[in-house]
């Protein structure tokens, strides 16, 4: 990991993160994050950015579905070098210590100094105007909580499906490998995800689906059966319900945007 700016680093989720950086500023544009505490875990969903104060006691972010787009930008107020800027432009935190809130022009920013490649000028321009941004008022978002322990049978047990999509797994099953009650797993579920146990899977194995049409030549069928639907009909009902589009228009779509390209 290198430094795009003397006290700013991208952080590698797949890397031990540095120590000496004091605070992180996450942001989700597509998926969801957790942050977690020793007893709750935070949500952090599309549209929001979170800065936190790094301590033992809020870990690194988790990213949860596995198709996340986001980042995080390590910061050491006291290394700063930005003209104009200084580490005392960051918000107060509250005793939480962290800020959750949603600002699309800090996203997008965010999202541009991870992705692009710039001049050293031009990201010295987009990180002072990003820290200008944070030193606005900033309006919180309500975050979504849940207990450490909700968070990790929800997860496990959503891991466990999307291993095994082309099985037709029942929430009574989910339960019973856990050993839990099918009302805790469906409570865990809308916890973490916001969503019933049903719902939530059904959406994450038709991103998964989308990904195949967009990336595999497989026929319709045959990617209809690897996310457990035997009936091509009843999958392409799920697939518009949740992509608002039949299977076969959504590959003409993206076969068309690739060309575009």
């Amino acid at each position: 990991m290198r430094e795009i700016s003397a006290g700013v680093l991208p952080w590698d989720f797949a890397g031990a993160p540095e120590e000496r950086y004091t605070y992180a500023l996450l942001f989700c544009g597509e998926g969801q994050y957790a942050v977690c505490t020793p007893e709750l875990c935070i949500s952090v969903l599309p549209g929001q950015c979170m800065l936190f104060r790094r301590s033992r006691d809020l870990q690194m972010p988790a990213a949860l579905t596995g198709r996340e787009q986001g980042g995080v930008l390590l910061l050491d107020p006291q290394m700063l070098e930005i003209p104009g800027v200084s580490g005392d432009d960051l918000p107060k935190l509250p005793d939480t210590g962290y800020l959750l809130f949603a600002n699309p022009r800090i996203s997008t920013l965010l999202q541009e100094m991870l992705t692009e490649t710039y001049s050293e000028r031009m990201l010295e321009h987009k990180l002072a105007e990003l820290f200008l941004l944070l030193a606005e008022p900033l309006t919180p978002a309500v975050p979504r909580v849940c207990k450490r322990g909700e968070y990790r049978i929800a997860w496990d047990a959503f891991q466990f499906a999307m291993e095994h999509m082309q099985e037709r797994i029942t929430i009574q099953e989910l339960a019973a490998r856990a050993g839990r009650s099918p009302t805790m797993i469906k409570l865990c579920f809308q916890h973490l995800f916001g969503l019933p146990a049903f719902a939530f899977l059904r959406r994450e194995k038709m991103y998964r689906a989308a990904a195949m049409l967009r990336e595999t030549d497989l026929r319709i069928i045959d990617i209809a059966s690897r996310t457990g639907y035997d009936n091509c009909s009843k999958f392409s009902k799920a697939f518009a319900d949740v992509m608002g589009v039949a299977p076969r228009a959504y590959r003409n779509s993206a076969v068309r945007s690739e060309h575009k390209a």
